[in-house]
């Protein structure tokens, strides 16, 4: 059963607008958008059924609006509104039950910015509709490639707190294009890597420019480990306060460890703790 453009029911989503960071759902086929919002589990708020045609120009007032559009074939999107949609500049994600190579190409030609199909459980339409820096991919991904192949890059940044947030996406975006959970590349990893990296500027290198931090990544089919390296003289873990005792609270030390800690799947200090290994699995427990 497939939904015309003006039957899509906003109570199913809770509403016309979405609320700051959402966007606009246009179901055209019933029963795959049923699955795409179960496997997604989207919060309340972050997805709410297109308006009619008449309210689009208020609706997409907001530049950072996009619709992710559900049919069963592409071809049953009506062209006329998908190119109101581009003349307003809003970024339209296709999603189809199946999509071959060769079709993928061809609508990432005719304007959409990406076609996804299921299964939807590690989806973020956030980052699929984003606009900007949205270059044209030149593969997909094969079911089994990230079982197949290792990885490992490395690579120096100076001893500059200005480096730490782009070594952290750089690392998240390669956590993400290996297949692991948003929760791991999205929030875990680039917190950890901030507290890890910045210490590592911080006390290791004492933020002289002229030194460097030195960090590699390996991922092998279900864990990456992070090593981040620095020449300082070290510390002693062992020696930490623990931040939640009386004393802890007072110093306000140990907490960027206990962080780490907290985020990632292993932790560990070698060569006296100038070295912080960072183990992240490609899952997430619930």
């Amino acid at each position: 059963m497939r939904s015309s453009l003006t039957e899509t029911k906003s109570s199913d989503l809770g509403g016309n607008s979405p609320t700051k960071g959402g966007h606009y759902l246009w179901v055209l086929d019933d029963e795959l958008g049923a699955r795409l919002v179960q496997e997604m589990q989207a919060p309340p708020g972050s997805l709410r059924a297109i308006p009619p045609r008449e309210m689009w120009e208020e609706a997409f007032s907001r530049t950072d609006v996009g619709v992710a559009i559900v049919a069963a074939d592409a071809e049953d999107v009506p062209a006329d509104e998908i190119e109101v949609l581009r003349e307003m500049g809003v970024p339209c994600l296709l999603i189809l039950p199946e999509c071959p190579d060769i079709l993928w190409r061809r609508l990432l030609a005719r304007g959409y910015v990406d076609v996804q199909t299921p299964p939807f459980r590690a989806l973020d339409l956030s980052l699929s509709l984003a606009k900007a820096e949205h270059p044209l991919p030149l593969d997909r991904r094969l079911p089994d490639f990230d079982a197949r192949v290792r990885t490992r890059s490395e690579f120096v940044i100076p001893a500059d707190l200005r480096y730490v947030a782009p070594a952290a996406g750089f690392l998240s975006r390669l956590a993400r294009e290996h297949g692991f959970h948003p929760r791991v590349w999205l929030e875990n990893l680039p917190l950890a890597l901030d507290e890890a990296v910045s210490n590592a500027i911080r006390h290791g290198c004492g933020q002289d420019p002229a030194l460097e931090v030195k960090i590699e990544v390996w991922f092998s089919h279900d864990v990456m480990k992070i090593r981040i390296e620095d020449p300082g003289s070290g510390f002693d873990p062992d020696t930490l306060i623990d931040p939640a005792s009386e004393e802890g609270l007072h110093r306000g030390g140990g907490r960027g460890v206990l962080l780490m800690r907290e985020l990632m799947d292993r932790v560990e200090f070698q060569d006296n703790g100038s070295v912080v290994m960072l183990h992240a699995r490609r899952g997430v427990s619930d």
